[in-house]
């Protein structure tokens, strides 16, 4: 491994990620006081169910594009990943603009006719965002990887703060201008490999390497699906039986949780494509000291933040909303945020899991993790029949903490690493 350049990249990832969760904070910030608490709740709504969405429309190929790309480049027919790139994404439009109608109706319930054409538009745009990220990813071009990052998460959504009024206005301007520029960017790297690759020679082979791309991607789709659904879920079910005040209590907590994340998925960014050049090669070895390293350094740095989150959530959400909130049980969701330590060590091992094997190690981690979750929802709800905040907000926590253990368990027997 190159460890100088692996450096310079994830140091400039970080830096991206840092300044995309300053812009993060101050929308949410914005937001929350020019519109309301509850106007953050639909805003944070909106984009867990988009999120989850275009996860599940691109089937995995976030994943497969940048760990398969030099295994594909070595042994099958070169430039399937740009091929992958050119026609993936349209399939992917297709395919939800014929299930849209049902999905949304799922997961908006009343807001559906509000709120339709903004998810859609948000979908479909980060599609196209996915797909031009997973194959900067693969390629390592992490410079513009990191700029069109930037754009997309720290300017794009402070434009509609400029002109819009409510917080229905300010996610049709968000919506629109995401998609505008992320199949700008798409259609302009398409240009460029169709001059450079031409992916459409050969097309029977690049088919192949597109199904094997496919193939990958679909076994981890469900673990990916899941593991939004994790913190979409939540919301979901409170859009259906809970108050406007609690979806926009959880959603800022959540958007805390992601905040912090960045750091990791930054390193994560850099890691996939890294290790997986590594393992083709078969120099596997030299990974176990970086994995024993970065599980400590993860483990400490989160420690320290939940701990600081936890002391202070109250002030911080004051500070957010210039109100108090009133926590129907502060010291569960105290709980909640000390799951930030597992589910900063899942984020940093998924990455060496989904490296290590075509096996979906890391899809029947989430599978588990979210199953046992609900059981144990389910069993605590027939005894006291009250589906509460409590209740939702304890889903979470135990859906985090197993995804934490399990990643352990896993890295350890992949790379027999004592962790």
């Amino acid at each position: 491994m190159n460890y100088k350049l692996l450096l310079r990249d994830a140091s400039l990832t970080l830096f991206t990620q840092i300044i995309t969760a300053v812009s993060g904070v101050l929308v949410m910030f914005i937001i929350s006081r020019k519109f309301g608490l509850e106007s953050y709740g639909e805003f944070y709504l909106v984009k867990r169910v988009s999120d989850v969405l275009w996860l599940f429309f691109l089937l995995g190929m976030t994943v497969s594009i940048p760990r398969n790309k030099a295994f594909i480049d070595k042994t099958r027919s070169k430039g399937s990943a740009e091929f992958s790139f050119l026609v993936f994404p349209i399939i992917s439009t297709f395919l939800y603009i014929l299930f849209s109608n049902e999905l949304l109706a799922l997961f908006l319930k009343d807001l559906k006719n509000e709120l339709d054409l903004i998810v859609s538009l948000l979908i479909i745009g980060m599609v196209f965002y996915s797909t031009v990220v997973s194959y900067l990813r693969a390629i390592a071009k992490f410079i513009i990887l990191n700029i069109n990052t930037f754009i997309n998460f720290s300017i794009i959504p402070l434009i509609p703060l400029l002109y819009a009024n409510n917080i229905i206005s300010y996610l049709k301007i968000y919506s629109l201008v995401l998609l505008i520029f992320n199949v700008s960017i798409y259609i302009i790297i398409s240009l460029v490999l169709l001059l450079k690759y031409h992916p459409f020679k050969q097309i029977n082979e690049k088919i192949k390497g597109l199904m094997f791309f496919l193939k990958y991607g679909t076994l981890r789709l469900p673990g990916l699906f899941l593991a939004s659904l994790i913190f979409t879920l939540p919301i979901t079910i409170l859009n259906y039986l809970g108050s406007t005040r609690d979806i926009g209590t959880l959603a800022q907590i959540f958007q805390l949780f992601g905040i912090i994340s960045m750091p990791i998925n930054a390193l994560g960014i850099i890691l996939l494509p890294n290790f997986s050049k590594i393992i083709a090669v078969g120099n596997s070895h030299s990974l176990n000291l970086f994995i024993k390293r970065g599980i400590k350094l993860t483990f400490i740095t989160s420690s320290l933040i939940a701990l600081t989150l936890s002391v202070f959530i109250e002030e911080i959400i004051y500070i957010i909303n210039g109100v108090y909130i009133d926590f129907e049980n502060l010291v569960l969701v105290k709980i909640l945020i000390f799951t930030i330590v597992p589910y900063s060590i899942y984020n940093f091992l998924r990455n060496p899991i989904d490296a290590a094997h075509e096996t979906p190690y890391s899809t029947i981690l989430v599978l588990f993790s979210f199953i046992l979750s609900t059981l144990s929802i389910l069993v605590i709800y027939n005894f006291t029949k009250i589906f509460s905040f409590n209740l939702i907000v304890l889903f979470t926590t135990l859906n985090l903490f197993l995804l934490g253990i399990g990643s352990l368990i896993y890295t350890r027997k992949l790379y027999f690493t004592k962790v």
